[in-house]
């Protein structure tokens, strides 16, 4: 599995990898590493429930995530702690060189989006962090607000993004430290429109304030630019 081999990879070598089994059957890991270890998902199936489960058995000061059919560059890890310890933020995401296979012929691009105006105002407008496989999170905060949004089944990220954008700094590292796979022909939850116009419902409500105004245009931005990939690809 190419995701486990970046983490060993990883030239910051004090981590804690745990690998989240969402009910698919037996998961084996031919790794003999102490650092890795196994468990089931113990709240509600999907990537949500998956995610917060590594989250609350963890113990670490920060936590990354890492989807399967991603992997890191060998400098991620090291590069973000050393970035978050110097500025003290709560959230920190890198650039990523997205890899898009069509067939037999793969195409790269090179993704780094960073805020326009103050974080939180950026937030409301557009999700500029991008996927989780990037960020790197303070653990207190995110066991704060208690991880991802299980009731989410699209834009949870975002979510996630706009709710740690309220306890600290958020900051990026524009070098390509992810490669982002994506198949074309396999379906994607993230572009199913249906559960991104419900899910976009549900985080709108959340909000208040000036946050309760805006966010349509950010929710709007968003849907256009899933309706392009979807049509893209």
């Amino acid at each position: 599995m190419r995701a486990v081999q970046s983490v060993l990879k990883q030239t910051l070598t004090n981590w804690e990898l745990f690998i989240i089994n969402d009910g698919n059957g037996t998961l084996e890991i031919d790794v003999n590493d102490s650092r890795i270890h196994l468990f089931e998902n113990a709240r509600q199936s999907g990537a949500n429930g998956a995610r917060n489960t590594g989250i609350f058995k963890s113990s670490g000061e920060y936590i990354a995530f890492l989807d399967d059919d991603d992997e890191w560059m060998a400098e991620k890890l090291e590069l973000q702690y050393k970035t978050m310890t110097k500025t003290k933020a709560t959230l920190s995401f890198t650039g990523r060189t997205i890899i898009r296979k069509a067939g037999n012929v793969n195409s790269k691009r090179f993704v780094f989006r960073d805020r326009i105006f103050s974080q939180r105002f950026s937030l409301f407008f557009h999700n500029y962090i991008g996927t989780t496989s990037s960020i790197m999170v303070n653990a207190d905060h995110i066991k704060l607000i208690n991880g991802f949004d299980e009731n989410l089944n699209s834009i949870q990220d975002y979510d996630l993004y706009i709710r740690l954008s309220k306890l600290g700094k958020i900051v990026g590292i524009k070098e390509s430290l992810l490669n982002y796979y994506m198949d074309t022909e396999q379906d994607h939850i993230s572009i199913n429109l249906k559960f991104y116009m419900v899910a976009a419902y549900q985080v709108w409500l959340k909000q208040k304030g000036i946050g309760f105004i805006l966010q349509p245009i950010g929710l709007l931005i968003i849907l256009f630019q899933k309706i392009f990939q979807t049509v893209r690809d």
